[in-house]
């Protein structure tokens, strides 16, 4: 055996790392994006997020992305995405083009030339836009355009109450209602690429030519803020939130209060090209980058951590403190904000798979090449070669191990020295996992041959479930219950008469006691065991993979193999965006019939497709999703985006659509009621078949006559 001093390089030699930061999920190509280039984000009324790329307008809906083309040959890329009162969605193209939503479909608006690239504004039914000759306006209802403000290089229009901003050089103001105009504030020549934003408040002023920018906020009494706004680099975008600035720019965004000075996280998404925000009604933030796609901030306390030439392989924590391997046989410390130190490197670049600094006070266990052990209170690290996957304490100096070749009790000092007690262990098999009980002194065991149980006498059973083997990977023990995860990521649960499965359509990966309760992790989710039940907590986008888990003081920690990641333990965010149900089109033999003709569809187009979008953006919660004919009730996938029903009988059809919490089965959303009516064949009405009858009636009348004047 070979003994190692244990060195703590200078002060945990620090490492040079700076990419910790505010937790984000991106979403990319993997996601389903179909362009990574994104310009714009918005977040609609009915719930969708819009955004422009290279290729055009994408709607997204929680699940999938949806491309609005149209036939004609201008560029589809842009910016500048707004919602108008009848729930058209509208965006401006690159070369100054104006596409706008209407049917499920992408429509230009008609306009003879483009007069560039330059902020449009929309206020109630008029949209007002920059042309050549000054400012045009269009009525949204019947798409009239009209010159509303004559001039010349005019660069920007904005919206505030009831006035209309514009200008380049000069600012000035409109009033909407009195048709006025007033001159605000000439600009120094400094402004050399004007940049502006509204919100219902006030107007910001800048210019993206340089890093040093000149900045001006206007409200409608006045000059709020004139200062000079310092950056590290130059502004792509710059969004005003109630009472701070976010100036986005490609090294990440930086928050300001309204008189410059920098809010806490005053930087952000460090090292990310950003250019456009959105937030939603749960306050999640959408974040888009012409480079990298979309990124995702659902909180801004929750954190993140990653190493730019290395990947978490584990995670333990002591005394509050975490510690990672990583799969270049590093172990790292991390600080309350995620910053690493390096702890102890292998230097032998295999993977840290085991790692457990918390079942001792005054011990350190991992695995890498070998098994290694460190003995706080004497400075000293201990090695073998044995390959150990799990420790559990059992007391001070005894130790349940699980390990490939055996698995049993044994001494710390005889785990040191590979001198391990053969009468107290179970021989040539492959353990993976261990718990013990200290009420009833019995070390259980997950072994590639089965679940085994050590008794406090040493004597060894199989655990069996209806006469057959369980084979587990994982197994924790509290309250008088063992629990664990077969090979096939089942849960289960054993006390002392009974062994019962969850019937949980999960594939569980992991499982942990915390102060006396069971928790476990799916690919992307952890959940509590509350009364044998399951319980999700909180959750992260499905383009993770969580590796482990570790909670402290109700923080919990992730690793994936990228990052660790602080949440809260549990997510309380009250979701005020449920999910809904959005009818696209009704189609009758795949024809579509205005609403005015509902009421009269004819008998041979009685074959129907509803097309639909479930908008849904909770991945912590579960939704049953039902469709109502006539009040009879039929269950569809979330998965859905059709409903097809085929060869209808001719009568009157009220379709429903309704979501209910699957935990709670309380209603959540109802869609309008959709009637329709689809007609008798002409033979088959009252009229038709009276005619008939009044036909045959007369015939035998007729017969009947000649017959009388024959006699």
């Amino acid at each position: 055996m070979k003994k190692y001093f244990f060195k703590i390089i200078g002060f945990f030699l620090c490492v040079s790392l700076h990419a910790q930061g505010v937790f984000f999920e991106n979403i990319n190509s993997q996601s389903g994006l179909p362009s990574e280039n994104i310009y714009d984000i918005y977040k609609d009324s009915k719930g969708y997020i819009w955004c422009t790329s290279e290729i055009g307008l994408l709607r997204f809906n929680g699940k999938s992305f949806k491309l609005f083309e149209n036939n004609c040959s201008l560029s589809k890329s842009g910016s500048y995405i707004k919602e108008d009162p009848y729930g058209r969605i509208w965006y401006q193209t690159f070369d100054g083009y104006f596409f706008y939503t209407e049917n499920n479909n992408l429509k230009q608006l008609n306009s003879t030339e483009s007069s560039g690239f330059k902020s449009y504004a929309i206020s109630k039914d008029y949209l007002f836009k920059v042309v050549d000759q000054g400012i045009e306006q269009i009525n949204l209802k019947t798409l009239k355009q009209d010159l509303l403000i004559k001039g010349n290089y005019f660069v920007f229009c904005q919206i505030l109450g009831d006035w209309l901003y514009y200008g380049d050089k000069t600012i000035y103001r409109y009033h909407l209602k009195k048709k006025t105009t007033e001159k605000i504030i000439s600009l120094q020549d400094d402004f050399k690429s004007l940049i502006t934003f509204a919100n219902d408040k006030c107007i910001a002023v800048a210019d993206r030519s340089q890093p040093k920018t000149p900045f001006i906020l206007l409200n409608t009494s006045g000059i709020v803020t004139q200062k000079t706004l310092a950056l590290p680099e130059t502004l792509q975008n710059i969004y005003l939130q109630k009472d701070e600035i976010w100036c986005l720019t490609k090294n990440g965004i930086y928050r300001l209060d309204y008189e410059l000075q920098p809010k806490a996280d005053f930087h952000f998404l460090t090292d990310k090209n950003v250019s456009s925000y959105t937030k939603d009604s749960n306050n999640f933030i959408w974040i888009g980058s012409p480079t990298n796609g979309i990124y995702v901030i659902k909180d801004l306390l929750s954190k993140e951590f990653s190493l730019p030439n290395d990947e978490f392989s584990s995670i333990s924590q002591k005394n509050g403190i975490i510690y990672t391997g990583t799969n270049s046989g590093k172990i790292y410390e991390h600080s309350p904000n995620l910053e690493a130190q390096l702890f102890f490197d292998t230097k032998e670049n295999n993977h840290i798979l085991f790692l457990d600094f918390n079942s001792f006070s005054n011990w350190n266990f991992f695995t890498g090449n070998g098994f290694y052990a460190q003995d706080i209170s004497k400075n000293k690290l201990y090695r073998n070669y044995t390959s150990v996957k799990d420790i559990v304490k059992i007391n001070d100096t005894l130790v349940g191990i699980a390990s490939t070749g055996y698995a049993g009790k044994a001494d710390l000092q005889t785990i040191i020295k590979e001198e391990v007690n053969r009468h107290n262990t179970i021989e040539n098999l492959r353990a993976k996992s261990c718990a013990y009980s200290f009420n009833s002194q019995t070390l259980f065991v997950a072994t590639n041959k089965g679940l085994y149980s050590i008794s406090k006498q040493n004597s060894v059973t199989k655990i069996l479930f209806n006469n057959q083997d369980i084979y587990a990977n994982k197994v924790a023990f509290a309250n008088d219950t063992l629990w664990g995860l077969t090979n096939d990521r089942k849960a289960f649960y054993k006390t002392k008469s009974n062994i019962n499965f969850i019937n949980e359509k999960i594939d569980f990966r992991n499982i942990k006691v915390y102060k006396n309760r069971f928790y476990l992790s799916s690919k992307n989710a952890i959940f509590k065991l509350q009364k044998n039940k399951i319980q999700k907590l909180n959750s992260i986008s499905a383009s993770y993979s969580i590796i482990d888990f570790e909670i402290v003081n109700n923080e919990l920690f992730l690793i994936t193999n990228k990052k660790l990641i602080q949440i809260p333990l549990e997510n309380n965010t009250q979701l005020k965006e449920l999910p809904k149900i959005n009818i696209n089109s009704i189609t009758f033999n795949d024809k579509i019939f205005p609403i005015t003709e509902f009421r009269k569809i004819p008998h041979n187009f009685n074959s129907v497709t509803i097309n639909f979008d479930i908008i849904n953006f909770d991945i912590l919660n579960e939704y049953d999703f039902y469709y109502y004919i006539n009040g009879k009730a039929f269950r569809f996938d979330a998965n859905a985006e059709s409903i097809v029903l085929p060869e209808l009988k001719s009568d009157d059809y009220i379709i429903d659509f309704k979501i209910f919490d699957q935990k709670t089965n309380n209603l959540i959303f109802s869609t309008e009621t959709e009637h329709f009516k689809i007609l008798l064949p002409f033979w088959k009405r009252w009229w038709f078949v009276s005619l008939i009858v009044l036909f045959i009636l007369l015939i035998i009348y007729w017969i009947y006559s000649i017959k009388i004047q024959q006699i």
